[in-house]
């Protein structure tokens, strides 16, 4: 209901302001409202549900904090400083990341009346947000909880297992698909075409056990390896093969062919060819009633050239879960033209159900399907840093690039490290994302005892507004954590992990 609530709003707002047919405008929106329905449908389901349980997002400024054990989920060839050390359930590791590579706070929201308003209101200017808006705009949520975790050394290298809650979020969306839906279609003479191939989502929830192995070859190279069992949860997707829109005077043209899936760990009923679920039964379900089983694995190495350069490279999450069904799957195969339809802004129940049963046919749902498999989003670094003064400060450089799936970024990130002593680390970060975006980070590491905390992001907030909204931000992420670490007395203020 939300979502057609927004877009009949928005059909209103082109009524209003689009020079020509009404008609037309109104729709245009209606169908893409219709279609947008059956493909929004089981990504906002699953949306909605993984958001109720909790707030693989891996910051990379902890790629250098050579006292976190938490890094080696950065490198499996990183070696921790620590003998042995103890991830205290939940407690040992949040991480999250939220973001776009499009538009800020600043592009969103503007201040009207001392309230603020997105610019989706009829009053704001829309201009600024298009005008802010890539030709695709990729949207990335993860989240990372460590449920339990250790890791020891052995004499012939270093042994770490984790048990973690995984989810991982993506969404494509075409810039001419906001501004239609903004401005509608604006050539009255000739025939307005759109191409939304490249709309799309997916979203998933696993659990993930890691075993993990480092050793040690000679003085110059490392390496390390992590098999992982994941426990599908749920998934959801949908994407395109093809998806344009023809808008003229007279007609418009759809033309469409794509799918959309869901599975999860509960009974799914029919809402009128929509799946139906409720949130709670979700999660209570989806931890002891997995629907998917897969692996992936993990591969890093270590170069040592000489006493201060070293070389660095890792791959992770390469992998893929096979989901035991499907409970609910749609295809959309569509090559309609409409013409001749009346529309208003007032319209009745009978008008819409009108306007609905005549798009229905471009589309087919069903419940239940056969297994199917998807695959995990890799994440490949590397990496070089060089130490100065006796180890106690550190150049670091690390490229970053991910791989599949539809959440992905590129990174290329320079840091200084200050190591003055075992129980205190610091890692400052600048980074350039995607390409053009310039960040800081900030990642900082106090032990006390057998007590080792850190906390660090990738994308420290520099600009607030008056009221703290960070509005120059188009990311946000962090990691904080707390585990028990022992040492080896001998070993207590000398790296060990190169």
């Amino acid at each position: 209901m939300f979502l057609e609530q927004f877009f009949l709003f928005l059909t209103a707002k082109n009524i209003a302001i689009s020079q020509f047919s009404v008609n037309a405008v109104g729709l245009i929106n209606l169908a893409l409202l219709h279609c947008m329905r059956k493909y929004y449908s089981c990504c906002f389901t699953c949306l909605v549900l993984l958001f109720s349980c909790v707030l693989n997002a891996q910051v990379n400024t902890l790629y250098y904090m050579e006292n976190v054990p938490a890094r080696n989920v950065l490198n499996p060839a990183f070696i921790p400083v620590q003998k042995f050390y103890i991830d205290l359930p939940v407690v040992s590791g949040v991480a999250f990341v939220l973001g776009n590579n499009s538009v800020s706070v600043q592009d969103v929201l503007v201040k009207r009346n001392g309230m603020w308003m997105t610019y989706l209101h009829p009053d704001a200017n829309h201009a600024i947000l298009l005008n802010a808006l890539k030709s695709t705009t990729n949207i990335i949520n993860e989240y990372r909880v460590n449920l339990l975790g250790f890791g020891f050394r052995l004499p012939e290298g270093y042994f770490t297992f984790g048990l973690s809650e995984r989810y991982k979020m993506g969404l494509n969306v075409p810039k001419s698909l906001v501004s239609l839906l903004l401005n509608g279609a604006p050539d009255t003479l000739s025939v307005n075409r759109y191409d939304f191939k490249k709309l799309g989502g997916d979203v998933s929830a696993y659990l993930e056990m890691a075993f993990g192995y480092s050793k040690r070859i000679d003085e110059t190279w490392t390496v390390g390896g992590k098999f992982k069992v994941l426990f599908g949860q749920m998934h959801g997707g949908f994407s395109a093969s093809t998806l344009k829109l023809n808008v003229g005077m007279q007609n418009i043209d759809i033309f469409g062919k794509g799918g959309a899936r869901m599975t999860i760990p509960v009974a799914v009923t029919d809402d009128n060819g929509l799946p139906y679920v409720q949130a709670k039964d979700v999660q209570l379900n989806s931890i002891l009633h997995p629907v998917g089983l897969g692996m992936a694995i993990d591969a890093g190495v270590v170069y040592k050239y000489d006493d201060r350069l070293q070389l660095s490279a890792s791959i992770d999450d390469v992998g893929l879960i096979r989901w035991k069904k499907q409970d609910w799957s749609a295809s959309l195969k569509s090559n309609m033209s409409f013409s001749g339809l009346n529309y208003s802004i007032v319209n009745t129940n009978d008008d819409w159900k009108q306007w609905r049963d005549s798009l229905k046919h471009t589309y087919s749902s069903s419940f239940g399907g056969n297994a199917y498999v998807s695959m995990l989003t890799a994440t490949a670094r590397l990496g070089a840093d060089y130490t100065l003064l006796k180890r106690k400060v550190d150049l670091g450089f690390l490229l970053v690039n991910t791989f599949g799936g539809r959440y992905y970024y590129n990174e290329l990130l320079a840091s200084l490290n200050l190591r003055p002593a075992y129980w205190f680390n610091a890692s400052l970060s600048y980074g350039l994302l995607n390409g053009n975006q310039g960040t800081l980070g900030l990642g900082v590491n106090v032990i006390a005892g057998l007590i080792n905390f850190f906390v660090v992001t990738d994308y420290l907030p520099l600009y607030y507004t008056a009221d703290g909204i960070p509005y120059k931000s188009k990311y946000v992420n962090g990691h904080v954590g707390v585990s028990l670490t022992f040492n080896d007395r001998k070993r207590k203020f000398a790296c060990h992990c190169k």
